[in-house]
């Protein structure tokens, strides 16, 4: 390689970096533009760096096509690739390509703005097989709350109001039950006046005595109240007997009262194999009915959280 050093320029800076430029020509007769990068250090002199860099000069066709086989040979698409080429062919299937490329672009963006503007959804269900599923939500509720023992209640109400007669005794009950918020109870309510009220009024805190609210309601709808057994004949699962007390538990409905609600069961068994199957009785109605079966049983269903 013959060089031609027919200008030398030096820059010599204490903040900045002095580029020493040089033309230099090969063999070939192919010009490169060539920079060697020289660093002015602390000390006095100079230190060259090993940093060349050669840039090819194009001034012909020829140099043009130089280019295309080494400098683009790695790419296969764009306009530069497509503009630098001679080959004709080769040219216009690459303005072909990217005409198609960019109509596709044009209609998939015109067709999402669409889908978007007209807000259309999609929904994927996707069906899942277990092995077991929880029975819904059931609760069993006597429609009147007056199922009871009314024989305990009358005797804890003669410990206290040894004196009263047992009309008195009765009214007292139902004032107890209608005061705790639970429905049905309007046909003996209706009956009192204002006088009667304040009466029961006395009574009833005679007869709570020192026995806190808590306490005391308690005893009415807990102790004295309506048993599992009592509503429940027998209980079947899957053609198999089951007791029913297990799956069912006490809990307290709005205007209802006492009712029996079922714990988490589970179905194990498909279809009909897998029926819950439960026989009751009536429970009794010791106010409303005095003494006489209950007509009918509330059955309320909600759905599984699970």
């Amino acid at each position: 390689m013959e060089e031609d050093l027919s200008t030398v320029k030096k820059i010599k800076n204490n903040d900045s970096i002095s580029i020493i430029s040089s033309s230099t020509t090969t063999t070939s007769n192919e010009r490169y533009n060539q920079k060697m990068i020289e660093e002015y250090t602390f000390w006095p002199g100079y230190y060259w760096t090993n940093a060349v860099t050669a840039t090819p000069s194009l001034t012909s066709k020829k140099d043009a096509s130089c280019v295309c086989l080494h400098e683009w040979k790695e790419i296969v698409h764009g306009l530069c690739f497509g503009l630098l080429t001679t080959n004709i062919k080769l040219k216009l299937f690459l303005f072909a390509l990217v005409i198609v490329a960019t109509v596709l672009s044009i209609v998939f963006t015109v067709s999402t703005i669409e889908n978007y503007l007209d807000m259309k959804t999609a929904t994927r269900m996707t069906i899942r097989q277990k092995r077991d599923l929880r029975y819904p939500n059931i609760t069993l509720c006597p429609k009147n709350p007056d199922a009871f023992n009314i024989t305990m209640i009358k005797e804890d109400i003669y410990t206290h109001l040894p004196d009263l007669n047992e009309t008195d005794a009765f009214n007292l009950v139902t004032f107890a039950i209608a005061g705790s918020g639970f429905d049905n109870m309007d046909p003996i309510v209706k009956r009192w006046d204002a006088r009667y009220i304040e009466k029961l009024t006395t009574w009833f805190q005679q007869w709570q005595s020192e026995r806190s609210m808590t306490e005391f309601l308690t005893f009415i709808h807990e102790d004295a109240g309506y048993k599992c057994n009592e509503l429940f004949i027998q209980c079947y699962y899957a053609g198999d007997t089951i007791p029913c007390c297990d799956i069912f538990r006490f809990s307290y409905v709005m205007l209802r009262g006492r009712c029996l609600k079922l714990r988490e069961f589970y179905q194990e068994d498909p279809a009909l194999t897998g029926t819950l199957t439960i026989f009751m009785r009536n429970v009794t109605s010791q106010l409303i009915e005095r003494g006489g079966a209950q007509v009918k049983e509330i059955e309320k269903k909600a759905k599984s959280n699970k």
